[in-house]
């Protein structure tokens, strides 16, 4: 090999550290904006759009009191456990099913304020969080919640090639179970 040869490789084996180097640093500030504003990322088992989902959610859950555990009728706690064992064998599965017992408690309670409820076909979820809104059934921030809730639920429900873990899904499982006791002591 000769001197050329050599130095050629060397340089061909440091160029691309080295401008990557050089780029991070050039721009480092816009390279983070962009880090933060990516919305999913995948790989394998781990997805990060979740996650940050979630972790919105969780702030917002224990400014309201609803992540931590709140004291649930056994009937609930029952339940709890039963999504949590089918959120250990599918996941995605055990969010949804989460959801028809939140839905199905705030149908409860705006029947028994006397409220008439028709499901709109397109969108029941929305008549139901503007009947929550307009006869303040809930706090606006406890409604948020619900929002965020369904939001999650409709990612895991209709896009392609989303899926969450058990840790995932046992998070939104709590939060949520634990919206459906408070909603239930409303009804009183």
């Amino acid at each position: 090999m000769d001197i050329l040869t050599f130095i050629s490789n060397i340089v061909s084996a440091v160029i691309w550290p080295l401008i990557t180097l050089i780029l991070v640093k050039q721009f480092n500030d816009p390279l983070a904006e962009l880090i933060l504003r990516i919305s999913k990322i995948k790989h394998k088992d781990t997805v990060l759009d979740f996650d940050k989902k979630m972790d919105e959610l969780k702030v917002e859950a224990q400014a309201e009191g609803l992540a931590s555990s709140v004291q649930k009728k056994e009937s609930l706690v029952e339940k709890e456990r039963e999504l949590n064992t089918v959120a250990s064998i599918a996941p995605s599965a055990a969010i949804m099913e989460t959801w028809t017992e939140v839905e199905g408690a705030v149908i409860k309670l705006v029947l028994s304020k006397g409220i008439c409820y028709e499901a709109d076909g397109a969108a029941p979820y929305l008549a139901l969080q503007n009947l929550l809104l307009h006869h303040r059934l809930l706090e606006n921030k406890k409604i948020k919640i619900y929002s965020d809730l369904r939001k999650l639920r409709n990612k895991v429900a209709h896009a392609a090639d989303y899926e969450v873990n058990e840790d995932q899904a046992a998070e939104y499982i709590s939060i949520a179970m634990n919206l459906v006791e408070i909603i239930e002591t409303q009804k009183i």
